[in-house]
């Protein structure tokens, strides 16, 4: 609750209301004189009209301001790039893609191998023996605890065992292997036919665990040294920060960065765990021998997902299962999810062809319009102009990318009906259909969808709080009106007294005068009856005051 609300609550039998208060004048300040309270006031309307000042920007920058050229120029290029994926994209042929996946990565196992030392003849199977007889793992047979118990098989064990997953956890696993002798897997229990978590201990090579404490000691350092000169460079462009603006400054941190945290994951990734997951990516020796399908280690995104599935709540869901059968029966592993990766690139290059298209227009349209507008480059107000982060652009992409979709859509429909003379009810065509869907187009088409509908949603509360904060600027100005009234009536009293005080003094002033008055009436009265002995006595006395009456 806010701090400025005084909270009460009325409790009333059987009805309870409670309910909060915002105050013009508080608690701490009742005591305070009416100036200190005044400036209080002031000093809250100042930051009230500063946040309301970054409101109206925010809200400006939530609202759309796109017009028809903006919507012509957005449909435009969604219907040219719905042309480039109807006319070089084409369908998802699945098997085509699997069988070059298969080659480049079989090439890539013979390419490493020699690499690596590998002079023999035998090509595939050769290069895979090399490789798992150089770089071995202290976990590759932990599923075989001894010859009678086994949790896990030789088909399966790269998907249980984490540390067969090319992924960062699997990177940890392997390493924590390697020095504790713990191998961690995650596999169906036979007896309750659910996933479980099992700890495996393993025989390790002393020297192997020496080497990989002394490299991760020498990585622990070089990031130490790496996070010391980031902060020096830091604070030494903190004192440039009028030269060097902050995109430029995080530019080139990461500039002088990059090389040594690149050279620290590829120190990482050169060791035997990189090794053994690439001589197991085309299956086992043997399969290769037969040149049958052998099962490969798990791709990078079935092996997130599975790990993913291993979490508490999760793992009830019967994820797991579904990955198991995806890894097992249906042979998903690393070779066909690339097949399917290496389309998903194809079917995003119409997609990042309509993101640049309508970016580019809009940041050229607006720029052009900015300067028109300031005249004077260094006026430029690169906030209205940027490509990104703003309501207009997200509109845009949004009806790109629906249009995009309907001309794909359209595309798949007609194509797939021409193929199968258009009969409905063949299942055939239905697949067809699907297949030739551009799932990229429809990812990127939902994610607009959400951004624009997230902003709109971000708008709507902008304008509650600015209303709000309108509203309590309008009882601050309230509140200093009262104590702008207090200060006339103290004046107005002070008034008062003076001139009570003022009608004392004139009230005394006439009382003495009228008795002064009077006084001279009985002198007069005095000297009128003195005046013949005066005359008689002092003759000269009487021409002198008579003069001095004159």
């Amino acid at each position: 609750m806010n701090n400025d609300f005084v909270n009460f609550k009325t409790d009333n039998e059987d009805l309870v209301v409670e309910f909060d208060i915002n105050p013009l004048i508080f608690e701490s300040e009742k005591n305070h004189n009416s100036n200190d309270a005044f400036s209080s006031i002031e000093q809250k309307q100042r930051a009230i009209n500063s946040r309301i000042e970054e409101l109206n920007i925010d809200i400006d920058n939530l609202t759309n301001h796109a017009d028809g050229f903006d919507y012509t120029l957005a449909v435009s290029s969604g219907i040219i790039c719905g042309l480039i994926d109807s006319f070089f994209v084409g369908k998802y042929d699945f098997e085509s893609l699997k069988n070059e996946s298969y080659k480049k990565i079989n090439i890539f196992i013979e390419k490493y191998a020699k690499q690596n030392g590998y002079t023999g003849d035998d090509r595939l199977k050769g290069a895979i023996n090399f490789l798992e007889n150089k770089f071995p793992v202290s976990n590759d047979s932990a599923y075989k605890i001894n010859k009678l118990e086994r949790f896990s098989s030789d088909r399966l064990h790269h998907l249980h065992d984490i540390a067969h997953h090319p992924t960062p956890i699997g990177l940890v696993a392997s390493i924590i292997c390697e020095i504790f002798g713990t191998a961690f897997f995650f596999f169906t229990d036979s007896k309750t036919q659910g996933f479980k978590w099992k700890k495996v201990m393993v025989d390790i090579d002393p020297e192997k665990r020496k080497k990989i404490i002394i490299k991760l000691i020498a990585v622990s350092v070089i990031i130490g040294i790496i996070t010391w000169l980031t902060y020096i460079a830091n604070q030494k462009m903190k004192e440039c920060q009028l030269k060097i603006s902050k995109p430029l400054r995080k530019l080139v941190l990461l500039v002088i960065s990059s090389p040594i945290v690149i050279t620290i994951f590829k120190s990482l990734l050169e060791s035997d765990w990189r090794g053994h997951l690439i001589s197991d990516m085309g299956g086992s020796k043997n399969s290769a021998a037969k040149g049958n399908d052998g099962m490969g280690i798990p791709g990078f995104f079935l092996s997130l997902l599975y790990e993913l599935s291993s979490l508490p709540i999760i793992r009830e869901t019967g994820l797991p299962t579904i990955i198991n059968n995806w890894y097992s029966k249906d042979k998903f592993d690393l070779r066909k999810e690339n097949a399917v990766l290496n389309f998903a690139k194809k079917q995003a290059i119409p997609v990042i062809i309509n993101e640049v298209i309508v970016r580019t227009f809009y940041f050229i349209r607006h720029l052009v319009e900015e300067k028109k507008l300031k005249k004077d480059w260094n006026m430029i107000d690169w906030n209205k102009v940027k490509p990104w982060g703003n309501r207009t652009i997200n509109r845009m992409l949004t009806i790109s990318s629906g249009t995009f979709v309907a001309v794909d859509t359209l595309d798949a429909a007609v194509r797939s009906a021409i193929e199968n003379g258009g009969n409905i009810h063949n299942p055939k065509l239905w697949t067809d259909f699907v297949l030739r869907i551009n799932f990229v187009g429809v990812g990127r088409f939902a994610i607009a969808i959400y951004s624009d509908a997230k902003m709109g949603v971000q708008k709507r509360t902008a304008q509650q709080e600015l209303i709000f904060l309108k509203n309590k600027s309008l009882m601050l100005d309230n509140a200093k009106l009262f104590y702008m009234q207090e200060g006339v009536w103290i004046a107005a009293q002070d008034t008062a007294l003076a001139i009570e005080h003022l009608y004392k003094i004139a009230t005394n002033s006439i009382t003495f005068f009228f008795e002064k008055i009077l006084s001279l009436d009985q002198e007069w009265k005095q000297l009128e009856e003195n005046i013949s002995t005066i005359s008689e006595n002092d003759p000269e006395f009487k021409t002198k005051l008579l003069t001095l009456l004159n």
